[in-house]
């Protein structure tokens, strides 16, 4: 039939047309479970989701859990699939007898230079559940700095363009520091600012 004969080119070009339904294997699909399926169009790991991994990875490790189990247990339990994907891919870099630090570093859109460093520095002490927490309160420390930024690159935008009701084409730089409002933004009122 017209299907089998493209299904067959595909094959021979080295890509393997499947459909995934509820219930669908990896025996079914034709593949061993220990191959890597990259979907695509797929939502990327977010800052929000390694950070919910350092605290979940620190929990477990911190329970005693051995690192292969923690990470099988949070790959079945991950919602974002290419979180989960790459925690298969972590974990059976581990299994291969390579790093957690250079398991990691294979993952750079997921774990940046920063975090891979810490992780080595964990295998290197013994103290991998205290790092993971560490990153963990980094990662949250950098989410509510960007945070705090957005909010006041938006009050920003809105005291530039708009003043007294009229449009404002510049606004000195001196003035936005003198604001009450940024001042309580980037300093929570901690330190003085002086208007030049």
């Amino acid at each position: 039939s017209f299907e089998r004969i493209h299904r067959s080119n595909l094959v021979g070009m080295g890509v393997v047309p499947f459909v995934f339904e509820e219930g669908t294997s990896w025996q079914t699909l034709g593949l061993k479970g220990d191959e890597t399926v990259t979907i695509e169009g797929l939502a990327d790991v977010k800052p929000q989701d390694v950070m919910l991994f350092s605290r979940q990875i620190y929990t477990l490790l911190k329970a005693g859990v051995p690192i292969l189990r923690a990470l099988a247990g949070l790959q079945e339990t991950a919602t974002n699939p290419r979180m989960k994907q790459m925690l298969y891919e972590v974990r059976r870099s581990l299994e291969g007898g390579v790093d957690l630090g250079n398991s990691f570093a294979q993952h750079p859109k997921v774990f940046d230079t920063f975090y891979v460093a810490m992780v080595r520095v964990g295998e290197t002490s013994g103290q991998m559940d205290h790092i993971f927490m560490r990153l963990f309160k980094h990662i949250e420390f950098e989410q509510f700095m960007r945070q705090q930024v957005k909010s006041a690159l938006r009050y920003s935008d809105d005291a530039i363009a708009l003043e007294s009701g009229r449009m404002v084409l510049h606004k000195p730089a001196s003035e936005l520091l003198a604001d009450p409002h940024i001042e309580r933004l980037f300093l929570g009122g901690a330190i003085e600012t002086k208007a030049a």
